[in-house]
């Protein structure tokens, strides 16, 4: 007297002894629905606009083995957890093996805040010269590819150096699909270079035994050169001099340089 695997309906079941051969009936046996199946879904949004890191997690009221299924993009699964998704609104089927089933819609996944940055900056050492650096640090860490405009320079740290004076910009962008960028960067010139002289005169009128010594006010390595008569050297010490007014210029490796006339 027990039958299963039916469906919703109104039934009617007839009883007979296999003996005597009495039968009975019982009529109006009515299988109704049990309660539908619920589920509620978390999500957690992108890392960023643009970012393809979303997730929707699908949770059964009534635990048990269901399939689910994504709308759009029809992604199935057992677990009811739905990876690297953009930002949209979906929903998700979940049915298990005796056909019951539910559906959870108006699932917002959103996009996350988008990462920041800023740059400092250090002058060239002096005008004219190249070497002016950016440092550009992002507020929420991670692996960036970093691009210099103008100039095209890439690298992953976010350092430039060996620049000239002039206004940049850095974009920064990190493999799931952030990125910011950090405008109007100035790389300023440093103060120019300046020096000084100072000579020995000649031993008598007619002599070439003057000199001139000149001394940096920024240390460093420099070539100098006198004029008139084109000598170079680098101690910036001039000597077997005749009497005349001469200048000097001083120049290093990185193109800067300073003049001391009327020597």
């Amino acid at each position: 007297g027990v039958f299963t695997g039916l469906a919703t309906g109104t039934y009617t079941a007839t009883g007979t002894n296999t003996v005597s051969g009495c039968i009975f009936t019982v009529n109006n046996i009515n299988v109704t629905n049990g309660p539908a199946l619920t589920g509620s879904a978390t999500t957690n949004t992108t890392t960023c606009p643009g970012a393809t890191d979303g997730t929707i997690n699908v949770t059964p009221a009534i635990p048990g083995t269901y399939t689910y299924v994504l709308s759009p993009g029809a992604a199935t699964n057992t677990t009811g957890i739905f990876t690297a998704l953009t930002t949209g609104t979906y929903s998700v089927t979940a049915n298990n093996a005796i056909g019951c089933s539910f559906t959870v819609n108006n699932i917002n996944v959103t996009d996350g805040t988008g990462p920041t940055g800023n740059a400092t900056t250090n002058t060239t050492t002096c005008p004219g010269a190249t070497d002016g650096t950016i440092t550009v640090t992002t507020a929420s860490p991670g692996a960036y590819t970093y691009v210099l405009t103008p100039g095209g320079a890439t690298n992953t740290t976010g350092i430039f150096t060996a620049l000239t004076t002039g206004t940049y910009s850095v974009s920064a962008n990190n493999a799931i699909g952030c990125s910011f960028t950090v405008n109007n960067i100035n790389v300023t010139d440093g103060p120019a270079l300046t020096g000084n002289a100072t000579t020995n005169t000649t031993t008598c009128p007619g002599a070439t035994d003057g000199t001139i010594t000149i001394t940096a006010a920024t240390p460093g390595t420099y070539t100098y050169v006198l004029n008139p008569g084109g000598a170079t050297n680098t101690t910036g010490i001039f000597t077997a001099l005749a009497a005349g007014t001469y200048s000097v210029m001083a120049s290093n490796a990185i193109g800067c340089s300073f003049t001391v006339d009327n020597i």
